[in-house]
């Protein structure tokens, strides 16, 4: 079990996973509908953050030597570059993101692991 989470911070919010089909193959708790995470097409940033023991994105010193490491697990398109501040393993900015390119819609997925801290996959969804 990670002790960590990681979320997309910008842009942030989830979007309702609705299923057109009749009947439904969802079977959501009443009050807890399916979600997940959306970026539209049209973003020019996006930053991405762990969190440790419920503080966001802290401080490569406040990590005890156990830092952030961060990679593409899959693309389906030409990678943006993963970047963050010295200092500050912790959060991510995505630099080269392929704004309003048709070929970035899809399923995105990246990792993230610290050591004896375990590995998140982040997913989520690029739209148009």
């Amino acid at each position: 079990m990670p002790d960590f989470t990681a979320r997309v911070t910008t842009p942030s919010g989830f979007t309702d996973f609705v299923d057109d089909e009749v009947p439904s193959r969802l079977s959501p708790v009443q009050g807890y509908p399916h979600r997940y995470a959306r970026v539209p097409v049209a973003t020019t940033d996006v930053q991405v953050a762990a969190t440790v023991a419920g503080v966001e994105a802290p401080a490569d010193a406040a990590l005890g030597g156990r830092l952030f490491t961060w990679w593409w697990v899959q693309t389906p398109f030409p990678k943006p570059t993963i970047q963050h501040l010295a200092g500050k393993s912790s959060e991510i900015d995505l630099v080269g993101w392929p704004n309003g390119d048709a070929g970035a819609v899809g399923l995105w997925v990246l990792g993230v692991a610290r050591p004896d801290g375990g590995t998140v996959l982040l997913s989520f969804n690029v739209e148009v």
